[in-house]
């Protein structure tokens, strides 16, 4: 039986040193396997050697859960598999979740996290009576029912839950090439299929900017003048998504420097033309989210969205509408790195469409001049030109008698 460590970085800027030194200390005997900069690449060649290689009895040990898999649902499906075949699994930050508990939870028939929920319920139950208007959120990246369920239906209380799936899969999407996105298309749809399993908040949240992950818009692809389109349509898609928003300071001019606690923030970087409309960008973009009651009033029913197209894999466009108590917003977007024209898209009782944003206009340092004319749908259809990477939101007018 062996012992193997699977150390793991995403970046350049991150060091395997620690993660060795910590499973060394613990296992002087494991083998370690080391994989470097898998931020960059969907394919971890190492660790696909590993699983390949490991038998019934052997162990891999990680530092933590983060560095055997990228979402919770991958992370899940690795576990249960590689558990199935005898592979023990240890995390040295996260002991609890070992093979070994889990192992030892089935076989005792004890649930092994009671003690832990009920506090958690009645921790909750009594916050929200001594202080009614608190928000209680989860950073939580488990499938455990009912987080967000009130204690007296059998839920933990919290208002919101962290959607860490969302997270990793839209930032992993954003990290990933044009000419790769293609085959990752379905990562940008999967969290509606799971989404109203709980009161969602989307998190961008200090953990993001942090510990060599790279600021916001440097995880976009590309060099320098790519990165602020595909940021400007990353957070209109962010924004026009079911779901409450959390955006950790810095991101709303474009910081290229991780968060530190010790320093300001670099508000000299608004001198910067670019950077400046990026800033302009991001207080339009808040203050339409205010205005358009569409883009947040029904968040958790499930009439307040609605896909328009979900199956544009190859031109990387998704459209989709948000819908409210009197009104209907548009939002469609091409993450691919060209030009797609004639994009048509069809829509039920509408008559026009008004532009409310374009993330590729001029003012913005983008590409486009818009007119502001209403298009006029035909057959219940409209053609649209989209800029690579960009996003647009337009109120859909409908006939008078509808309204």
């Amino acid at each position: 039986m062996s012992i193997y460590g699977y150390c793991r970085i995403s970046t350049p800027k991150q060091s395997i040193d620690r993660q060795i030194r910590n499973i060394k200390q613990e296992f002087p005997e494991a083998i370690i396997v080391q994989e470097a900069y898998s931020g960059t690449t969907l394919d971890r060649k190492e660790w696909n050697k590993l699983v390949g290689k490991v038998k019934k009895g052997d162990t891999i040990v990680f530092d933590s859960v983060s560095r055997m898999s990228r979402t919770a649902d991958e992370g899940f499906s690795v576990y249960q598999e590689l558990y199935n075949h005898g592979v023990g699994l240890v995390f040295l930050k996260e002991r609890h979740i070992d093979t070994a508990t889990y192992r030892k939870a089935l076989e005792s028939s004890v649930p092994m996290t009671n003690t832990a929920v009920d506090f958690i319920r009645e921790m909750n139950r009594g916050l929200k009576e001594l202080h009614p208007a608190a928000m209680l959120s989860a950073e939580d990246s488990t499938s455990y029912p009912g987080v967000t369920r009130p204690v007296n239906e059998g839920g933990l209380g919290f208002d919101y839950k962290w959607d860490m799936g969302w997270m990793n899969d839209t930032l992993d999407y954003f990290r990933t090439g044009p000419e790769y996105r293609p085959e990752s298309y379905h990562k940008l749809t999967f969290s509606m299929m799971y989404y109203y399993n709980d009161a969602f908040l989307l998190p961008l949240s200090h953990d993001e900017v942090v510990h060599g992950k790279a600021t916001i818009m440097q995880k976009m692809h590309g060099d320098y003048d790519e990165k602020f389109p595909q940021a400007r349509a990353f957070y209109m898609y962010m924004y026009a998504h079911p779901g409450k928003k959390l955006n950790f300071m810095g991101n709303e001019f474009g910081q290229l420097r991780e968060w530190d606690e010790k320093r300001e923030q670099d508000w000299d970087i608004l001198s910067f033309p670019i950077h400046d409309a990026f800033h302009r960008f991001m207080k339009d973009l808040n203050q339409i989210y205010l205005e358009h009651p569409a883009l947040y009033e029904k968040d958790y029913e499930t009439e307040g969205f609605h896909w328009i197209d979900c199956h544009q894999e190859a031109r990387c466009i998704y459209a989709f509408e948000r819908i409210g108590e009197k009104e209907r917003i548009l939002a469609v977007f091409n993450f691919s790195d060209q030009e797609q024209e004639e994009y048509e898209i069809e829509l039920k009782e509408a008559e026009r469409l008004t532009l409310l944003l374009a993330s590729d206009a001029q003012e913005y340092a983008g590409t486009q001049q818009y007119d502001l004319t209403d298009i006029e749908l035909k057959d219940g259809k409209a053609v649209l030109s989209l800029s690579a990477y960009s996003a647009v939101y337009y109120k859909i007018l409908c006939p008078k008698k509808i309204l």
